[in-house]
């Protein structure tokens, strides 16, 4: 949600379970001392509030879905900048990641909005690699159905070498061509996106930087 709006953007914190105990000492007088035991509750927004809430600003999301880096890289700046201005307690449930991708940044001498851009392009080439590869699946299946009904078109105009079969035959056959066109095409597509990513990967840092 922080991607998207600034909170709490209409959402409720609720009381969810309690934290630590802290326990200080107050002076009374000068010769007393009196020790308060103060019980802490960690507030949560409520997970079903702000799941609605993050399905009309993002419909397609599901957890551990696909699409985070395209839906999410351009809209990390404003994340990290309502991440700076929250309040954050290192004893408190929750996520330390924006401190992570600042130390990931420092590490490869880049800005954070840098840091990100290239990730963004890498993982967005990752994430076509997958779905060409299961186009290219289901495109080897589509060859393999489309040779075999060439070749039981091509048997029964053998046997029986009519117009019917003849042009069984050409039909089976125009499906083949187009079938083994699909799967060359995604095959290059699938090679220039692997150059692709290898080609745009961050060089490695020096060792004596």
């Amino acid at each position: 949600m922080m991607h998207f709006l600034k909170l709490p953007c209409g959402l409720t914190a609720s009381v969810r379970f309690p934290g630590p105990t802290q326990t200080q000492l107050l002076k009374v007088s000068e010769s007393m001392e009196k020790e308060i035991i103060e019980q802490v509750y960690y507030k949560l927004f409520d997970p079903e509030e702000s799941l609605e809430a993050l399905m009309k600003q993002w419909p397609s999301y599901k957890k551990n879905g696909l699409g985070y880096v395209e839906e999410l890289h351009s809209k990390l700046s404003f994340a990290m900048v309502q991440y700076q201005n929250s309040d954050k307690d290192p004893d408190q449930i929750g996520s330390c990641f924006p401190e992570l991708l600042k130390a990931l940044a420092d590490i490869a001498g880049k800005t954070l909005e840098d840091a990100s851009e290239v990730s963004a392009v890498l993982n967005i080439d990752n994430t076509e690699l997958l779905a060409i590869e299961e186009k290219i699946a289901a495109a080897q299946n589509k060859v393999e159905q489309a040779r075999a009904g060439y070749l039981l078109a091509k048997s029964k105009r053998a046997s029986q070498n009519n117009n019917k079969n003849r042009v069984y035959e050409e039909n089976q056959a125009k499906f083949l061509k187009n079938a083994e066109g699909r799967l060359s095409y995604l095959l290059e597509l699938k090679e220039k996106l692997s150059s692709k990513t290898t080609q745009e990967e961050p060089p490695s840092r020096d060792n004596n930087d």
